[in-house]
């Protein structure tokens, strides 16, 4: 049976509002409380934010997929081994907090204008077959909701067990090179496009340069969907055995999603959001890491470090086309 509209907007609701549902359990938790595990293979408050993170970029890319691609194919992923494997214990929890913030955000505006039909139309999932985007919106809001209880009785667990004191775990030691020049680079990424962006003239930031070019608006959008994928990439890169790595339709998701219906503040905080905690994991990565191997389904094979030379000039490229949109907007 379809989703009922009325059904379908509760849900929506329920789904833009869960991030805020996580504030008064984390409100007053010094960084003691967010490192401590209730017990030994449970996870801490930073490492239940962090795989959430994970989880909610994995999902943007999925509902993304499944709204605009032909024939859309849902990779799975292991969050046992993702925590391992990215060392969630040594992650900051705050920049976790900011991607899910930010993720729901826009993802909420998207969900609001999708056409009806999109909740019927299914994904081919890895593990569990058909996955329409009825099913991807239920489990978003209970995914959430799940990990706030989660969040709750932990942040009660501490604060029973006396509000012990946590060491901090060690700091990342940093790559060496020209690889370091390349994370700086990328971590850089995210002010380099918010100057950029904020230097366009209000009357110009829809103005497309020539039919068929994109607005500096539709270039911050694009660089939510496509920083976003990153964020998941580099991810499966790092954690799954053998990753492949879905290629999508850049132009395809312009038209789809109508860009310039959806909140450029609100794409131009995702992508900071998800450059931010990635920056944050690469540093600490090592040779082996960088190594890792998958392949792209239009690339072919593809290592972790072919995703940094990649993505360390992003966005760099990308703020370097808002400011030619500028200035050919100012000599039109």
């Amino acid at each position: 049976m379809p989703l009922d509209p009325q059904e379908r907007d509760r849900l929506i609701t329920e789904y833009a509002a869960g991030p805020d549902r996580l504030a008064p359990v984390l409100e007053g938790m010094p960084p003691d409380g967010c490192r401590w595990r209730p017990a030994p293979g449970e996870w801490s408050l930073d490492e239940v934010l962090c795989h959430l993170a994970d989880a909610e970029a994995v999902d943007y890319t999925r509902i993304r997929f499944i709204a605009a691609e032909p024939k859309p194919v849902l990779r799975a992923w292991s969050q046992e081994r993702w925590a391992a494997a990215l060392d969630y214990g040594s992650q900051p929890g705050a920049s976790a907090l900011a991607v899910i913030r930010a993720v729901r955000a826009l993802t909420a505006g998207l969900l609001r204008q999708l056409p009806h039909d999109v909740w019927e139309r299914a994904g081919e999932h890895s593990e569990v077959g058909p996955y329409t985007g009825e099913r991807w919106l239920r489990h978003g809001v209970d995914h959430l909701e799940d990990h706030r209880a989660q969040l709750s009785r932990t942040a009660a667990g501490w604060w029973a067990a006396g509000a012990p004191a946590v060491p901090a775990r060690p700091g990342a030691t940093g790559a060496g090179g020209a690889r370091a020049a390349l994370i700086a680079r990328y971590a850089e990424g995210g002010a380099r496009l918010r100057r950029a962006w904020e230097a366009v003239p209000p009357e110009a930031r829809r103005w497309r340069p020539a039919p068929g070019e994109w607005s500096p608006h539709e270039v911050v959008c694009h660089t939510a969907d496509s920083e976003t994928n990153a964020y998941a990439r580099i991810r499966y890169l790092l954690a799954e055995a053998e990753p492949v790595l879905e290629g999508y339709d850049q132009e395809q998701w312009a038209r789809a999603f109508d860009y310039h219906a959806l909140s450029a503040e609100a794409a131009l905080a995702t992508t900071e959001a998800v450059r931010a905690h990635t920056a944050a994991l690469i540093r600490s990565r090592d040779d082996a890491a960088w190594a890792r191997a998958g392949r792209h389904t239009e690339m072919g094979p593809y290592t972790a470090e072919t995703w940094l030379g990649l993505y360390s000039a992003h966005l760099h490229d990308h703020a370097d086309q808002i400011d030619r949109a500028v200035a050919a907007w100012r000599a039109r």
